[in-house]
C-alpha cells in the first residue's frame, strides 16, 4: 500500500542541547527535518483540515522542545522530538526526525553534525 507523507524541513530553532556549559548556556541555531508518514490521508479527497495531520501544530511542538529542553545530546532531542510527534498526533503512524548542529562544537570545516532517527506508534506505545 502507498503511504502518503508530510515533510516539515530546514525548521531552525535556538536551542540549549550541547555536552559543553557553553552550549547550555548560550545556545545555538539547530535544524530539524521531520518526515511524517499516515498511509493514506484522507484530506487529500475531503479537503479538510480534521482529515490530516496540522503541520503548524507539529511545528509549534518541535519549536517547543528545542528551545525549552536542556539535552545533552542531539540524539536524546530526537527521540523526544519523535515521541512528541507520535503522542500528540495519532493519524501519524511513524516519524522520522533529524536533528542538525551546525556549530557542533568541533575542531575543522563541516555543514553541519547531524542523527537521524525513525520511530513507529507501536515503539512508544
Amino acid at each position: 500500500m502507498a503511504e502518503d507523507k508530510i515533510l516539515l524541513t530546514g525548521m531552525v530553532f535556538h536551542g540549549h542541547t550541547g555536552v559543553f556549559p557553553v552550549e547550555k548556556r548560550e545556545g545555538q541555531d539547530f535544524i530539524v527535518d521531520l518526515e511524517l508518514r499516515l498511509g493514506r490521508i484522507p484530506a487529500c479527497l475531503s479537503d479538510n483540515l480534521t482529515d490530516t495531520v496540522d503541520y503548524g501544530a507539529v511545528f509549534n511542538d518541535t519549536r517547543e522542545i528545542v528551545e525549552h529542553g536542556m539535552d545533552d545530546l542531539i540524539e536524546r532531542l530526537a527521540e523526544r522530538i519523535a515521541r512528541r510527534v507520535l503522542l500528540e498526533h495519532p493519524r501519524v503512524g511513524s516519524v522520522s526526525v533529524t536533528v542538525k548542529k551546525p556549530m557542533a562544537p568541533v575542531d575543522g570545516r563541516f555543514s553541519h553534525m547531524a542523527v537521524s532517527i525513525e520511530r513507529t506508534r507501536e515503539e512508544i506505545l
